[in-house]
């Protein structure tokens, strides 16, 4: 998706590198920043959270950035409340969406209560190493029947499974994005509900 060179792989990175990253990426956004690419990974996405969800009353987009995912997710959920969160402050500054906005630690809590949101979204998130305190989050704010569906590529695809079973959660589907080598998107949902 970039054309920013990172001398360590991204998936091990610590959050405050990530953040780092992120917020120099969205600076440079114009030359760094594959568009094309974006567009389809997260027309993709959309389209499984659409054919999985329906009508979601409530969405949180973890990892919003600068809100660059949203007007793709507001053409298909017009009717849902949309919410974002991001660890890096100079991201959400840049958010321009008009979607209500927090600012979170890598580490967890997230700020919604139990069970109130119906599907979270994540764009070109879980290709970091995302820590399991936050991913552990997920669980508690998921309505009953709600999911995760989010895009992974590079090495973090193939540890997807023990890592949403360490956060409580168990990978329910994953596919491969046509016209995007290496891009995955995966659903999950909450076990033991």
């Amino acid at each position: 998706m970039d054309r920013l060179y990172s001398p360590i792989p991204v998936h091990q990175l610590s959050p405050d590198e990530v953040r780092e990253l992120c917020e120099l990426r969205l600076a440079r956004a114009g030359s760094v920043i594959d568009e094309r690419l974006y567009a389809r990974v997260v027309s993709a996405l959309t389209a499984t959270a659409a054919a999985h969800s329906g009508a979601p009353g409530a969405i949180l987009d973890l990892g919003t950035g600068d809100g660059r995912a949203i007007p793709s997710y507001r053409s298909v959920f017009a009717d849902s409340r949309i919410y974002g969160c991001d660890m890096s402050a100079a991201s959400l500054r840049r958010h321009g969406s008009g979607t209500p906005v927090v600012q979170i630690a890598g580490d967890g809590p997230l700020p919604f209560a139990d069970r109130t949101i119906d599907l979270v979204l994540a764009a070109f998130v879980f290709h970091f190493s995302v820590p399991v305190p936050l991913l552990t989050e997920l669980p508690r704010i998921l309505r009953i029947g709600g999911a995760l569906v989010a895009t992974v590529y590079g090495p973090q695809a193939s540890s997807l499974a023990g890592l949403m079973r360490a956060a409580g959660m168990e990978l329910v589907g994953m596919r491969q994005v046509r016209e995007a080598p290496g891009h995955f998107v995966f659903t999950a949902q909450p076990t033991g509900v």
